[in-house]
């Protein structure tokens, strides 16, 4: 399967990066994963919620947090705007 990105409802990509996995939206935000195997998540207006990438993403929000692993091998929490918070 070739890469992956979204498209709005006026026809428009959202995202100028193609990703090799995209997942659809929760709550306003999607998994993505780029071409090295890394992953973040997206909004709905093609914004990637953290600077860094991870290993792992949980597929959803517990609570306003999703667990990450970063790739350090260290776990921790991300909320929805990206921050980090270290279990």
């Amino acid at each position: 399967i070739g890469l992956r990105n979204y498209i709005d409802k006026d026809g428009k990509l959202l995202s100028d990066e193609w990703f090799n996995d995209a997942h659809s939206f929760h709550d306003g935000l999607a998994k993505v994963q780029r071409r090295d195997g890394l992953w973040n998540f997206i909004t709905k207006d093609g914004k990637i919620i953290s600077d860094e990438w991870f290993n792992y993403l949980d597929d959803f929000f517990r609570d306003g947090f999703a667990v990450v692993q970063r790739t350090n091998g260290e776990c921790c929490k991300i909320d929805k705007t990206g921050k980090l918070i270290k279990e």
